[in-house]
């Protein structure tokens, strides 16, 4: 690879984490770097092979698949109150999916995906420790409570969960160079973990988090120590919510919202959640097929509840809280089943290990969350799978592998770079 070949490829993956830290942070910051990794992608000199491999790879094929059926929904959208503009607008919002083509292109170093992780924990390990300075002096970040410092309260708990895990992955499967880098990540680790159980609010980083270890000790381990990492993470997730009083107090609260929603007086997060999801389920009964197009979620549901609820079962939302619908809603039957084809094809990607756990744990976790949110569709959750997904899915490049004596190759594959 030439000089300029490998400059370009260099800011490209750099602005792919970028786009990683900016998710968390800032809009913005993510847009930004968004824009440069995808300037910075068509000066490298191979981009086109790089992309026709992504298209002929299993993942490439589910997005390609579910952008086709996005653009069906684009076209039914414009013929809906919404109009063409609308649609279009929502499109845009997918277009994550060419941030996962990009990185599958570019992430082809194992070193690189290295770098993603690294980046990502000591990112939030900062954030940790701002948003513990924040809670101990009571200065605040906007609007937010004492101790929010990133985008809100679910981003920053979910962000927190993925530091503490990609920390795991990495002291257990990676030849890290120094011992001080050991160090670091066991204190990072433990250090988001106590935010996550003592401090944090956001149930879906807590729920993120053991559904991350649930599906990485199932694909990373065997025989006796994957039984017995399986039993432990109920076990530990037992512990922690019996020590924590945060953990407590929101999963009780979620629990009685969800009981109580047909029959409360007051707005309530699960119980406005509850209205939705009902709401949204004759919307798909009355229009299974097409939906109601892209964009077309907000006045559907409008028009619904106009004459049928009132007080705080009458908010009109635009996202029903849950991926699966908002799919299927907007996009009909074909979209819903191309977006769950899309997820099947991420599942069956082949690509290096521990890197292809660390992805489909996240993807698992994603689709978990994602029924009482839409994360794959939210600005924050939905560049940070993005990103995620593209990188540790790609496969390793010929030329890293080929400078490796063909023996060794498998064992020091991780410590080669571009």
């Amino acid at each position: 690879m030439n000089a300029p070949a490998s400059r370009a490829l260099q800011i490209a993956r750099g602005a792919a984490i970028g786009v990683a830290l900016g998710a968390v942070l800032s809009p913005p910051l993510a847009n930004l770097a968004a824009a440069i990794m995808t300037i910075a992608f068509f000066f490298v000199p191979d981009w086109r092979v790089r992309l026709r491999a992504f298209a002929d790879s299993r993942l490439g094929m589910g997005v390609l698949v579910f952008a086709a059926a996005l653009l069906l929904a684009t076209l039914v959208g414009a013929f809906n109150p919404q109009g063409i503009a609308g649609a279009v607008a929502d499109l845009l919002g997918w277009r994550t999916l060419l941030l996962t083509a990009i990185a599958f292109a570019v992430f082809d170093s194992p070193r690189w995906k290295r770098h993603l992780a690294i980046s990502f924990v000591f990112f939030v390990t900062v954030a940790a420790i701002v948003a513990l300075i924040s809670v101990k002096t009571g200065w605040h970040y906007r609007e937010f409570e004492p101790g929010i410092v990133l985008r809100n309260t679910v981003t920053q708990a979910m962000a927190f969960a993925i530091g503490a895990f990609l920390a795991g992955v990495l002291l257990v499967t990676q030849p890290l160079p120094s011992l001080r880098l050991r160090v670091l990540l066991v204190v990072a680790m433990l250090l988001l973990l106590g935010q996550l159980v003592f401090l944090q609010t956001g149930r879906s980083g807590q729920v993120l988090f053991a559904i991350l270890l649930l599906v990485a000790a199932t694909l990373l381990l065997r025989g006796a120590r994957r039984v017995l990492a399986i039993a432990a993470v109920p076990v530990l997730a037992a512990v922690a919510l019996s020590v924590s009083p945060v953990m407590q107090q929101r999963f009780a609260t979620a629990w009685e919202e969800l009981r109580h929603a047909a029959d409360a007086t007051e707005y309530s997060s699960m119980g406005i959640r509850v209205v939705m999801w009902q709401n949204s389920v004759e919307l798909i009964r009355a229009r299974p097929l097409l939906g109601y197009g892209l964009g077309g979620m907000k006045p559907a549901y409008e028009a619904y509840v106009k004459d049928r609820a009132t007080g705080w079962k009458a908010i009109v939302t635009g996202d029903p809280h849950n991926q699966f619908l908002r799919a299927w809603i907007e996009a009909g039957l074909p979209g819903l089943l191309a977006f769950v084809f899309m997820l099947v094809a991420a599942l069956m990607q082949p690509a290096p290990e521990p890197w292809r756990s660390v992805a489909l744990s996240m993807l698992l976790a994603w689709c978990t969350t994602s029924m009482l949110s839409s994360h794959f569709q939210t600005f924050n959750e939905g560049h940070l799978i993005a990103i995620f997904l593209g990188a540790f899915l790609a496969p390793i490049a010929a030329t890293q592998t080929a400078r490796q004596p063909e023996a060794s190759a498998a064992a020091t594959a991780p410590a080669t770079s571009s």
